[in-house]
């Protein structure tokens, strides 16, 4: 586990630049660009934020709530990127998974925001996860206000 969290920032950065590149510049269907390259970058973010909800419970050392917090934090981080690569790929059930992870998502980021109000110094500890799910947020709405016609072609 501390091998994810010494190469964990670095690869996050290089899909989320791959996958601000495919939000500015679509890919065509059938290409590598199009098909392999937002298939690649969203689910190593899938996987990424779902080995960090496992890293959270087994180093965390705080009270029950944050941890639980934090764990569907990350857990509605992985169930959003794989919506939002549904959504891209326009495969089935991409609305399910999309609104699942926004929910989650929304509901965490409210908590860990209340959770920072309430104790300042574990502000440090929330500051990341607070990023990451606006980021991942402003990812999905930006897809979702995209017509569906325009993301695959």
């Amino acid at each position: 586990m501390d091998l994810i969290k010494k190469i964990a920032p670095v690869v996050e950065i290089i899909c989320g630049l791959n996958i601000a590149i495919l939000l500015a510049v679509p890919g065509e269907k059938g290409t590598f660009y199009g098909d392999f390259f937002p298939l690649i970058s969203f689910s190593i973010l899938a996987l990424l934020y779902f080995l960090y909800s496992r890293t959270s419970v087994s180093t965390s050392s705080s009270n029950k709530f944050d941890r639980f917090v934090e764990v569907i934090n990350y857990l509605g981080l992985s169930v959003l990127m794989l919506g939002v690569l549904f959504t891209y790929m326009l495969y089935p059930g991409y609305q399910t998974l999309v609104m699942a992870g926004l929910v989650a998502t929304l509901v965490t980021m409210i908590a860990l925001v209340l959770l920072r109000n309430k104790e300042s110094k574990n502000f440090q500890r929330f500051k990341l996860p607070l990023l990451r799910s606006g980021v991942a947020l402003l990812i999905a709405l930006a897809l979702m206000s995209m017509s569906l016609s325009s993301i695959g072609n």
